[in-house]
This record gives C-alpha cells, sequence and structure tokens, in this order.
C-alpha cells in the first residue's frame, strides 16, 4: 500500500496570503490555501515526481491553472544557480495523475481530495 499524505502541523504562515495547509509524502507535496471567511478552498499546489526532476500542477480560484517544472538550483551558494525556475513542463497525464493522488490521498479529508481531484481533471493546456 501507498505511503498516504501527512499533514505538516505547523506550517508558517505567510503575511499577506491566506491560511495554508502542507501534506507530504513519499509521492506528492500538496500545499493547499483555504478563505479566511468560509474556508473553502482558494488554491492549491500539487508537486509531483522524483525531487530532482519535480513538477508542479497549480490551481487558484482567481488564476486559473498552471503546469511547470520546479528547477531547484545548484543548491551551491558559490554558483550563481541557486534561486528556483520555474519552466513549462508540457502535457499533463491527467488520469494517471489522478490516479496517483487518489491512491495517496486516502487519509486526507475526503472533500479535500474531491476538490484536488475535480481541478486535475478540469485542467486544460
Amino acid at each position: 500500500m501507498a505511503e498516504q499524505l501527512r499533514e505538516y502541523r505547523q506550517v508558517a504562515q505567510v503575511d499577506g496570503e491566506p491560511p495554508r495547509r502542507w501534506f507530504w509524502d513519499e509521492a506528492f507535496d500538496l500545499i493547499v490555501w483555504h478563505g479566511e471567511d468560509d474556508g473553502n478552498v482558494i488554491g492549491f499546489e500539487l508537486r509531483y515526481g522524483p525531487r530532482e526532476e519535480q513538477l508542479a500542477l497549480t490551481w487558484w480560484a482567481d488564476r486559473g491553472y498552471h503546469h511547470f517544472r520546479i528547477d531547484e538550483g545548484d543548491g551551491d551558494p558559490r554558483k550563481m544557480k541557486v534561486t528556483r525556475l520555474f519552466a513549462d513542463a508540457g502535457p499533463l497525464d491527467k488520469q494517471a495523475l489522478a490516479n496517483r493522488f487518489a491512491e495517496y490521498s486516502q487519509s486526507l479529508d475526503p472533500a479535500l481530495a474531491q476538490v484536488v481531484l475535480e481541478h486535475i481533471a478540469g485542467y486544460t493546456e
């Protein structure tokens, strides 16, 4: 059985941003932002794939979707490339991502998992 998403309990909140929660496991990082008034999901970032080739699908109610590849830089402060870069990730295999997320998200609140699955299905290039 797949490792299940677990929630970081002490996630730093960013001034000026809506409240966020962060979940992780061996396959995914899921960051979810909630509306301050009603607590509904207003955005998320779902990172997936191997750390050295990580991809991300983001959705925001007011901005729509983005699918990108994350380049973490060199990690060596003596080199120029130390800032994360975001590049086009190309096509998204929605069905494969949805199937894998469904497998790993069984420990999440079902309503939250459903929101993410619905937005994976709703992604358009």
